[in-house]
């Protein structure tokens, strides 16, 4: 090893060339390319994987649940002004066409 070699006085002049002017932007896309990306990313493209069977039950369940559901109770308007909220039941008939009728109640003195 110590004899002289000329390798090693070729090696001491030689300059490394200079790289590429796209040489940094390329080495930066390769690492990204390779990273992994963020786990909130990787939600969007997420696959579960559901056994058809369970998947039809599943959506039998909730349409059934959508079409039992109770019905939200409709607002009652207050009674204002000439509105008669009350009724007298006694002696009742039915109409015999099955119709409803409005009776206006004449005005007394209020």
């Amino acid at each position: 090893m110590t004899e002289r070699d000329p390798l090693n006085t070729l090696l001491r002049e030689w300059k490394a060339p200079e790289p590429a002017p796209g040489m940094d932007r390329r080495v930066v896309e390769a690492y990204r390319a390779t990273r992994t990306p963020p786990a909130w990313r990787g939600f969007w493209k997420m696959r579960i994987s559901i056994p058809v069977p369970i998947l039809l039950a599943a959506m039998v369940v909730f349409a059934l649940l959508l079409w039992f559901r109770s019905k939200p109770a409709q607002d009652v308007p207050s009674s204002a002004g000439d509105v008669v909220t009350h009724l007298n039941a006694t002696g009742f008939e039915p109409l015999p066409n099955g119709e409803a009728r409005i009776v206006a109640i004449k005005e007394t003195n209020r």
